[in-house]
């Protein structure tokens, strides 16, 4: 089965994502952290290397937190 991937360069909103997934979409939204996503209460995944990136920055703000 084929899934659509969609991919949006440019200025992101809240608006501009919901035309473009439709509303019928009922697939899992894979993005960064970029809050105009976290409206969508289907299934979401972060992408990895943004999660990382988050950790390892909250580790190095917080040393003395481990």
């Amino acid at each position: 089965m084929r899934r659509p991937l969609l991919r949006c360069r440019g200025r992101r909103t809240r608006e501009l994502i919901e035309k473009l997934l439709g509303e019928q979409f009922a697939g899992v939204l894979v993005t960064d952290f970029y809050t105009a996503y976290n409206w969508y209460a289907g299934l979401h995944q972060r992408r990895w290397a943004h999660l990382l990136r988050e950790t390892h920055d909250l580790v190095a703000a917080n040393p003395t937190d481990l």
